[in-house]
């Protein structure tokens, strides 16, 4: 469920700032409601933990907002059709370098914390056995000094 409401997020987005609070569309307004919609875009992707569909979804939404963007009504010319989908690839370029990033160091930091618990529990089962084998045991720390516990 968190998939598919992921994607719709993503989808209500992108008609939102299709129709841009405009009973007409038109490339001024969508331009308009473009800015904070990125960044609503890039959080909510940042915050949804599975990197490959945030990623599809990211590739959806600029190809949705192309589309959008092409077909509203063409009441200025602000920003040219190329111009703004040379924008929308770079956009999703950012996007996409935030979100691997990002999530590569919640990932490595995951792994760290996983790994020092194992080694936690690995040292704790080592002392365990040598106590019940052994009538002492010592330990020794980097300076080859006895750890008095």
């Amino acid at each position: 469920t968190c998939d598919l409401f992921y994607a719709l997020v993503m989808l209500l987005a992108c008609v939102w700032g299709s129709q841009a609070l405009a009973p007409r569309p038109t490339r001024a307004s969508f331009l308009f409601s473009a800015g904070p919609l990125e960044a609503f875009t890039l959080v909510s992707s940042v915050a949804y933990l599975k990197p490959r569909a945030s990623i599809f979804c990211n590739f959806a939404y600029c190809g949705l907002s192309i589309y959008f963007y092409s077909v509203a009504e063409n009441d200025a010319p602000i920003v040219e059709l190329s111009s703004f989908v040379h924008s929308a690839f770079f956009l999703l370029a950012c996007k996409i370098t935030i979100i691997a990033f990002v999530q590569h160091l919640l990932f490595e930091g995951v792994r760290r914390e996983v790994e020092a618990k194992q080694a936690r529990n690995h040292h704790a089962a080592l002392m365990s056995l040598l106590s019940s084998i052994c009538d002492a045991v010592v330990e020794l720390d980097c300076q080859r000094r006895i750890i008095d516990k």
